[in-house]
């Protein structure tokens, strides 16, 4: 959770909610609890405005660490804000906390009692300012006109029209809603209510259509919640519930897919849970792939969470499973754009351009992204078609300057992500022989772009067709945010190339002087210099190291080597060059441990494991030692017969 402006805590249960049974099957009512809540969160963010404006987060609430191991908490009344602010201290930027009660008020009913509760102020505060409370007693509560949908209150407790929220202190901010969930029908009952909750917490007044995430069957519905618990517990400490582990923590969200293949949010929390879960090695992998088979044999209607299941599968290395979800993703009606885009990808990776081609290109008819022209595009050059693929990239140029230009035609993620067209172009512009139109299309990009990392490309893009100045300012604005260790690396060098004369030249020279030269000080200068412009620039960084490694001064190059390492971690070279210089002095366990990560990042690198045999022979642990020189010899045996194949 990244500093979140909305916090939802879990439900408060005042009496026992009874006998609970949807399909022959018990309900846990602190699962409800805990879940109901958790579930709003995710429908708030993922469905009501797609992940974009307020951040919305989820708290939830463990024993003191006085009372032994830690446990969930089913509270027996909502918390009181202002504890929980002061708990958080500093550390978030919370404007609104959303609490809530859970009772039983028939048998085919649950009532949700939301409260939500302006941050900014402190209990005591003026009216206008004050937290937001309910009532007591009854008045906060509806009547039987509130069945199957949510109602709000006015201060009075008659049933009042719900406003927008202008701001923490807008006076006219019902003070609490009230949702009533039909046991046997619950997600039309939670969508209307967060529907109204919305619209308290200033999120606007749109429909919610929870069809893609949650289906319509009630039982899936709860097997759904048990699987969001399951992933819950995958995610925190082990201890929390140690009577459920393993397997059954997911096995809920197959099951929810199997009753119902439209509740996409099981899948999506499948993908997410796996991935965590194997992540902390608190499931194996066969047992984890055998709820990702069991979940595919429901056939799921989301197709873009089943490219995010595949996605997560090629992570693990199970190309096979990935291409199954992809093709299960694309013979849906319609079928997911992204399934189009990512299936062409891995069957071009294995060679069938032919199918590729055609995914491609129904992917271009049916979503009109741009990105489905840069991999025709750049499979035509491939292809040496240069004509078909100049004209592939003029087309996803216009369709980029639509979606800038044209926002509210495309939907709201559409301008959010990284442009793979104009990533791929700056690679194709050093060819030389673009048509004059795509100067144009670029030149009316300048500007319109709102991604950073889009910015950045564009930018490199600029400098290539000889226009420094626009090229400079989109470098410039793209570098302002954090776009990641590659695409930062590409735009300051670039950036350094438009700055300083002869830059490339400039800079390999220094490197060559740096490694090989007679006098590595002259090197050292120019490296400097280039860290002035741009402190950034880590390369010139390490170089900088292997300069001072060479003028003997051991103690300065490992910490400009650490420094690397912090803007870049896992560099490989760095720690390379650490390894070494330990070793120099006589340390080689420190020299070891240098190679361990490396070999986290790139276990495939033979001379690293040639490096380990040697530290570990020198610390007396010959048999490690002969291992890792085995693995040395097979690793390059395998490259030599790769290179002769």
């Amino acid at each position: 959770m990244t500093d979140p402006e909305i916090l939802f805590l879990p439900f408060a249960v005042p009496e026992p909610l009874g006998d609970l049974r949807v399909g022959g099957r018990e309900l846990d009512e602190a699962v409800l609890a805990r879940r109901l809540p958790d579930l709003l969160h995710v429908l708030l963010n993922d469905l009501h405005h797609g992940g974009r404006g307020a951040a919305i987060g989820m708290l939830e609430i463990q024993s003191p660490p006085d009372d032994g191991a830690p446990r969930w908490v089913t509270l027996v009344e909502p918390p009181d804000p202002a504890d929980v602010l002061e708990m958080l201290g500093a550390r978030g930027r919370v404007r609104t906390l959303v609490t809530g009660s859970l009772r039983r008020c028939d048998p085919e009913h649950l009532a949700i009692d939301l409260l939500a509760h302006a941050a900014a102020v402190q209990p005591g505060d003026d009216a206008d300012g004050g937290p937001l409370e309910a009532r007591d007693g009854d008045a906060a509560r509806g009547g039987d006109d509130a069945l199957d949908g949510a109602a709000a209150f006015d201060g009075d407790g008659e049933e009042a029209d719900v406003v927008p929220r202008a701001g923490p202190r807008d006076g006219a901010v019902p003070r609490g809603i009230r949702g009533l969930v039909r046991l046997d029908d619950p997600v039309r009952g939670l969508l209307r209510l967060g529907e109204h909750l919305a619209v308290v917490l200033g999120l606007g007044d749109r429909r919610l259509d929870g069809s893609p995430a949650l289906g319509t069957s009630a039982l899936a519905f709860f097997r759904l919640l048990d699987g969001l618990d399951g992933a819950a517990l995958l995610g925190g400490d082990a201890e929390l519930e140690p009577e459920r582990h393993g397997i059954e923590l997911l096995e809920p969200l197959a099951e929810a897919l199997e009753l119902d293949p439209a509740a996409g949010l099981a899948l999506r929390t499948l993908a997410t849970a796996m991935f965590v879960a194997l992540d902390g090695e608190r499931i194996g992998e066969t047992a984890c792939l055998q709820v990702v088979d069991r979940a595919l044999g429901a056939r799921p209607a989301d197709g873009d969470a089943c490219v995010g299941l595949a996605e997560q599968l090629t992570l693990i290395g199970d190309r096979d499973r990935a291409a199954a979800w992809l093709e299960h993703a694309v013979s849906l009606v319609p079928p997911a754009p992204r399934a189009l885009e990512s299936l062409g990808v891995l069957v071009a990776n294995r060679g069938d351009t032919e199918r590729a081609r055609a995914l491609w290109t129904r992917g271009a008819e049916l979503d009109g992204s741009p990105d489905f022209s840069a991999h025709l595009a750049r499979l035509a050059f491939g292809e040496r078609r240069i004509d078909d693929a100049w004209r592939c990239a003029l087309d996803g140029l216009r369709r980029t300057w639509e979606r800038a230009t044209r926002t509210a035609e495309w939907p709201a993620v559409a301008g959010d992500a990284p442009s793979v067209l104009l990533r791929y172009l700056s690679e194709h512009l050093d060819r030389g022989d673009w048509p004059d139109e795509l100067e144009v299309w670029l030149t009316a990009l300048v500007g319109a772009l709102r991604e950073p990392q889009s910015r950045v490309d564009l930018g490199v893009c600029l400098a290539k067709i000889g226009q420094p100045d626009r090229a400079l300012g989109e470098l410039q604005q793209g570098l302002a945010a954090d776009v990641g260790p590659s695409v930062t690396d590409r735009g300051v060098r670039a950036l350094l190339a438009l700055q300083i004369p002869g830059f490339e030249k400039r800079f390999a020279l220094a490197t060559e002087r740096a490694v090989r030269g007679r006098d590595p000080r002259g090197a050292l200068v120019e490296l400097q210099a280039y860290l002035e412009h741009r402190p950034d620039f880590w390369p010139a960084l390490f170089y900088v190291g292997v300069a001072l490694k060479r003028l003997g001064h051991t103690d300065d190059a490992l910490d400009v080597m650490a420094e690397v390492l912090d803007r870049r971690p896992g560099q490989v070279d760095a720690l390379t060059e650490m390894a070494d210089m330990f070793a120099a002095r006589g340390n080689p366990k420190r020299a070891l441990e240098c190679v361990d990560e490396a070999l986290v990042l790139h276990p495939e690198l033979a001379d690293l494991h040639l490096k380990r045999a040697r530290f570990l022979e020198q610390l007396g642990r010959v048999t490690d030692a002969t291992r890792a020189l085995d693995r040395a010899v097979d690793l390059d045996s395998a490259r030599e017969l790769d290179g002769r194949n």
